[in-house]
């Protein structure tokens, strides 16, 4: 197994939910989902990140959204790439790491 950092983090209520159900759909633990969407971040281009921080001027708007899907229909298909890299692309084991099994003891405390 990989070294990772643990990050934490604050979400509204809503987005939690959401996360939740995704979470449950999937198969997945709140903390393989949320190293997926980092890791796919972090993969994307400048503009797309600046996208969805929603950091760029509403001017470029436009601008940026038809410049990004130009550039996303040039690239091959991602997911098989994805799935790949992907221990186990749909389904996830619930069980934790020996080595994170003491964060899951402590956030059951909390």
């Amino acid at each position: 197994m990989t070294d990772r950092d643990i990050i934490k983090i604050a979400v509204e209520p809503s987005a939690k939910q959401a996360i939740d159900e995704a979470c449950r759909r999937y198969g997945m633990t709140q903390i393989e989902m949320a190293s997926r969407i980092y890791r796919w971040f972090a993969e994307q281009e400048e503009t797309i990140q600046a996208s969805i921080l929603e950091i760029l001027p509403g001017s470029l708007a436009v601008d940026v959204a038809r410049l990004a899907l130009e550039r996303i229909a040039q690239r091959p298909p991602t997911l098989a790439k994805a799935a790949k890299k992907a221990d186990n692309p749909v389904h996830v084991n619930r069980r934790l790491p020996p080595s994170m099994g003491r964060l899951a003891k402590d956030s059951e405390k909390s």
